[in-house]
């Protein structure tokens, strides 16, 4: 037991004897610790004062055998200071000659540790002769202050001894209405209400004694109400643990510092198949009770902040390894001044189940609508697909189809024209030659003739020969038409044939220019000649469409602006050692970006119900493609457009 615990467990009497006696023993020893520590300042004051005196009055004693060496002078002044008990050491030192006397006592007290040393230089006429060092012991001022020290010491004890016996006297006076007091506290610790204290001092312990009985009183009344009180709350904890234990929800009361289980109802027990004592007294780190401890962590979170939860979906172990599921709601409260966690837990694991059952059944369900709606997918995209096909075939039947007409067309229209322009061609020749020959005739039967007569028949025969020179150009253009109509539909080029591009372009432009010539202008930039390996009469195809449609678009933009002669197509051809390029560059009404993403669409067209087959650009795509080659379509409504074809060597 600690001296502090020992003190207080001390009657009251002893505790002031013992803390007077402290108090006033403390005081002393202050007061007597004053006195030494300034008898020792005296002393030691002393002590320097007669040590610097010595050493002056020696200093003046030594100066005249100093000056003279005379040793027996010193001597003689060394043995009258070595009368004084306290001088245990004089050395004597001359400026030139070093030490010439030294002296000490050889006893204990004047050890080196116990000597103040003190030097001083001795003068004549102001001028260093010599030195002096005496040493005073301090042994005698140290059994002075030993002795005061001793005598204080036995006053003290004397004192103690007086004041204690006083202290006590006084004590048992001052303390018997505290005992009374102490008794009287007893009896109450005792649960004795009743006892009063019965003290007829008017001092402060008699009012401390009628203070004293009307705190009982007021403890008996206040105990009365108190157990007026635990008798309602007993009848409240009772309603509270009927509602607690037979709630069908999970509840718990968790300490909050350590997690420890502080109270449970019975449905936590039915729930989890734990047993009371197994749960009560635990810390929840024992149970494996949490099926994912990441929602653990966030719960524990969420708490540390201030937080609470309401009505979380959470998933606990039973003690048998049984997964359940529950709607979770916790919050902290104080209980006792203590903060704890509160948790109510509702099974749902039944309706979880059910609800699990219907989420399958109905996934079943969508899943079977879905592959239904796959299926039906699936056929509609197969119905698009031979939409499609049957469309391509479609415009590649009309394609070949018109290519074949064109083709019967083209040769049946140059076999027809053919024959009688070369009959023309041929008579026209025969007729210039016998004009020729008539006029030979003529000059050499009329050569007496007059010159107006000579001139006469020569203006005429020019003019026949004119005429006759006209039908032979007429005829020579149409031959030319009827060759690039045949050189236009190839019809004997089924197969793939190295062609040049550039010749190809140009029958194309004169079949269209014919059409166009007073409006359109048309430029040719072909850069390169080399040849490409293709099927020729499509090719001319998607040339004849392209340079088509933009005399179109020109004429289009012509009709709305009211202008003529200001429709331009920029026809460009050149390679880049991968591929040869054709370049279609018109100044026409131009197209929306609706129409150039449609363009190659088939049936697609931006004319009038009636004008054209609908398939021009759709079939000018397909030939492209399968020439390896791709086309691109730039466009500015009001501007032109620019189609660009690239078909690889």
């Amino acid at each position: 037991m600690s001296v502090k615990k020992k003190f207080r467990n001390m009657k009251i009497k002893h505790r002031f004897t013992i803390s007077t006696l402290t108090v006033v023993i403390i005081t002393m020893l202050i007061f007597e610790i004053i006195r030494i520590i300034i008898l020792v300042a005296g002393i030691n004051k002393d002590s320097m004062q007669k040590v610097e005196t010595i050493t002056r009055l020696a200093a003046l004693s030594y100066q005249d055998p100093i000056w003279n060496l005379n040793i027996v002078g010193i001597k003689k002044i060394s043995d009258a200071l070595f009368e004084d008990e306290e001088i245990g050491y004089i050395q004597v030192k001359a400026k030139g000659n070093g030490e010439i006397y030294n002296k000490y006592k050889k006893d204990d007290i004047y050890s080196e540790q116990n000597l103040i040393i003190k030097k001083v230089n001795v003068l004549k006429d102001e001028i260093p002769i010599g030195e002096i060092t005496i040493g005073i012991t301090r042994y005698y001022k140290s059994k002075v202050i030993e002795n005061y020290i001793i005598a204080t010491i036995i006053r003290i004890l004397v004192m103690v001894l007086l004041l204690w016996l006083a202290i006590s006297i006084v004590s048992r006076i001052v303390t018997k209405s505290i005992y009374e007091l102490s008794v009287g506290t007893d009896e109450i610790s005792n649960g004795n209400l009743t006892h009063r204290l019965f003290i007829n001092s008017r001092d402060e312990i008699g009012e401390l004694a009628i203070k004293f009985n009307n705190m009982s009183q007021n403890l008996y009344n206040m105990i009365q109400q108190r157990n007026e009180a635990i008798s309602e709350l007993k009848s409240s904890e009772e309603k509270f643990n009927k509602a607690f234990n037979y709630s069908a929800d999970v509840i718990a009361i968790v300490r909050f510092s350590d997690k420890l289980y502080i109270e449970i109802n019975q449905a936590f027990l039915r729930t989890f198949g734990y047993k009371r004592e197994e749960i009560i007294g635990h810390y929840s780190h024992e149970f494996n009770l949490w099926e994912n401890e990441e929602h653990h962590l966030n719960v524990i979170q969420i708490l540390d902040s201030g937080g609470m939860l309401r009505n979380e979906e959470i998933t606990w172990n039973t003690k048998y390894g049984e997964v359940r599921v529950g709607l979770f709601s916790t919050e902290i409260i104080e209980i006792d001044c203590i903060e704890c966690i509160i948790f109510v837990w509702n099974d749902i694991t039944e309706r979880k189940k059910i609800s699990e059952e219907l989420k399958r059944v109905n996934d079943e369900l969508e899943d079977k609508v879905n592959e239904r709606t796959k299926q039906l997918m699936q056929t509609l995209a197969e119905l698009e697909d031979q939409h499609n096909k049957l469309k391509s075939a479609q415009s590649k039947l009309i394609q070949s189809e018109k290519m074949a007409s064109l083709g019967t067309l083209v040769a049946g229209v140059a076999h027809e024209i053919n024959n009688p322009i070369n009959y023309i061609y041929l008579s026209s020749k025969v007729l210039d030659m016998d004009l020729y020959n008539f006029k030979e005739e003529l000059m050499e039967l009329l050569d007496d003739a007059d010159d107006d007569v000579l001139n006469f028949f020569e203006q005429y025969f020019n003019k026949f020969s004119k005429s006759i020179i006209n039908i032979l150009d007429g005829s020579n253009q149409v031959t030319t038409i009827v060759n690039d109509l045949r050189l236009f539909s190839r019809l004997d080029e089924a197969v793939k044939k190295e062609i040049d591009v550039s010749e190809a372009l140009e029958t194309t432009i004169r079949l269209v220019k014919t059409q166009y010539t007073k409006q359109i202008k048309f430029i040719k930039n072909f850069q390169t000649h080399r040849k490409i390996v293709c099927y020729p009469s499509q090719l001319n195809q998607v040339f004849l469409n392209i340079i088509v449609n933009a005399c179109h678009a020109i004429v289009e933009k012509q009709n709305d602006l009211v202008c003529e002669n200001n429709g331009l197509i920029v026809i460009r051809v050149f390679d880049n050692n991968k591929e040869i390029i054709i370049e279609f560059c018109d100044n026409g009404c131009g197209m929306t970006k609706d129409t150039i993403s449609r363009i190659f669409e088939p049936f697609f067209t931006t004319k009038p119900m009636g004008q054209g087959t609908w398939l021009g650009m759709s079939i000018s795509y397909g030939i492209i493609e399968k020439h390896n080659g791709t086309i691109d379509v730039e466009s500015k409504v009001g501007e032109g457009s620019t189609i660009t074809i690239h078909i690889p060597y």
